[in-house]
């Protein structure tokens, strides 16, 4: 995407962060899986009020859920003895900043 003139901003329809802004790029989380629509609009300081000079098509985005398994310990278990496991993810997930 192209830098926009000063005083003009790009909007995300979706939870982005920042919203707004006259960069190129923002991050979002998506809490739920599902297919989800994201779209950004252009927008441009016009006679004092911003105005919607363009709007991108929607990018329809599948978004599924990671898979979790539980994982033993690496030198096995015993009958009787006490042990824990460990939460694997498929994909793993990204640390939430």
């Amino acid at each position: 995407m192209e830098p926009i003139p000063s005083g003009g901003s790009r909007t995300w329809n979706c939870p982005f962060a920042p919203f707004e802004s006259a960069a190129a790029t923002t991050e979002t989380t998506f809490t739920r899986p599902g297919p989800a629509k994201v779209w950004v609009e252009v927008l441009e300081m016009v006679d004092g009020a911003l105005t919607t000079v363009a709007v991108s098509p929607p990018l329809e985005l599948p978004v599924t859920a990671p898979k979790f398994e539980l994982k033993p310990p690496p030198n096995g278990i015993f009958v009787g003895q006490e042990t824990s496991v460990s939460p694997v993810e498929t994909p793993p997930l990204l640390p939430v900043r």
